[in-house]
């Protein structure tokens, strides 16, 4: 347990809101925003986002200056992204995200999957957790037929 309902980050309204982080959500919620983004920055036929502006958010804007990341990941703006130039992979491939309370995410536009997995489980190192290891497995088996 990351912490106890009595002294819980998430028990009052935090003196001032902060969008970087600690964010709680469901799949459903979270589902419109990377649909907005597959979408190229439209929602439900409305245009939330520039077309530029999305396309920018998952390309590499470090351009192979990420020697900190997995091989073949760079940083969007905000996301997880392929390396420009690197080829598909191991699973995760795509746009996405891993959070530190133990949420994972990836949308391939190439093979058209969509993977969102949120465990409420704290990750305790920098290696992925098992959880994501499997559901990331069983994804790519899925694929594989």
């Amino acid at each position: 347990m990351l912490d106890s309902p009595e002294s819980s980050y998430w028990a009052a309204p935090p003196a001032f809101p902060n969008a970087a982080g600690w964010l709680v959500s469901t799949i459903d919620d979270f589902w419109p925003f990377v649909r907005l983004l597959l979408n190229g920055g439209t929602h439900d036929g409305r245009r939330i986002l520039s077309e530029a502006s999305a396309r920018r958010m998952v390309t590499d804007q470090l351009a192979g200056a990420a020697p900190f990341l997995d091989d073949g990941t760079s940083w969007g703006l905000g996301l997880a992204v392929p390396a420009a130039g690197a080829s598909p992979g191991a699973m995760p491939r795509g746009f996405g995200w891993d959070g530190g309370t133990g949420t994972t995410w990836r949308s391939d536009p190439r093979t058209g999957l969509t993977g969102i997995l949120f465990t409420q489980r704290s990750m305790i190192s920098p290696a992925p957790p098992q959880a994501f290891t499997d559901f990331w497995r069983t994804a790519d088996d899925c694929l594989a037929g």
